[in-house]
């Protein structure tokens, strides 16, 4: 069954699948690793991101990264290069590398669209994610295939409340169930009235 809503700007998905298995990862060539101090530095990471950031676009889609990734992609892609597309499609991310994202994304005023589609970042990530996202001016965020349930549909409802710049999110393949389904419609239409309203007060006032 697909969900289409439509509010203001907002094109927003859902597609409802109670059970959806994880597609399987494919492996890229095996990253080189150099060993500074205990510290490991992914230079064939640094490197890509700064090759494909001339672009505007940072595609990092089925290159096996994991969470220790993050930290690297935040540094180059998001501050150094100030990159306003990232892609992270097909990747081994989890709730801990989405809090480094989140950290990234904080006050982040570059970056528009970040596609995580199809990794782990589960509801605990949708959390870190949310509470960041309302200090961003991120347009677009995938989140599909991502193990997300109704607890995680609940920080985003709580953030679509707040946020006026996310116009795209994409929530198909996860498990958000009657109540996650239920928590961002209410979010969308609280979103509409309150729109309504501001715009009534200001044909009041002319």
């Amino acid at each position: 069954m697909i969900f289409i809503f439509k509010k203001k700007k907002f094109f927003f998905l859902l597609f409802r699948f109670w059970s959806c298995p994880k597609e399987s990862k494919r492996l890229s060539i095996s990253q080189k690793i150099s060993i500074s101090n205990g510290n490991y530095r992914y230079v064939s990471l640094e490197q890509l991101i700064v090759q494909s950031g001339r672009g505007w676009t940072v595609d990092l889609d089925e290159r096996n990264l994991t969470d220790l990734d993050m930290k690297t992609v935040v540094k180059h892609a998001m501050i150094k290069n100030r990159c306003k597309r990232i892609r992270l499609r097909d990747n081994n991310i989890t709730s801990h590398g989405a809090l480094t994202l989140a950290e990234g994304l904080n006050n982040n005023m570059t970056l528009e669209s970040l596609d995580l589609r199809n990794n782990f970042i589960s509801d605990l990530g949708v959390r870190y994610l949310s509470s960041s996202i309302i200090h961003s001016n991120l347009k677009t965020l995938n989140l599909e295939s991502n193990d997300i349930t109704a607890e995680g549909a609940q920080y985003l409802a709580q953030m679509l409340k707040n946020n006026r710049t996310l116009t795209e999110l994409y929530l198909s393949k996860n498990h958000l169930g009657d109540r996650g389904i239920e928590l961002l419609t209410n979010a969308l239409n609280d979103d509409k009235k309150n729109h309504q309203d501001q715009e009534n007060k200001g044909v009041r006032r002319l």
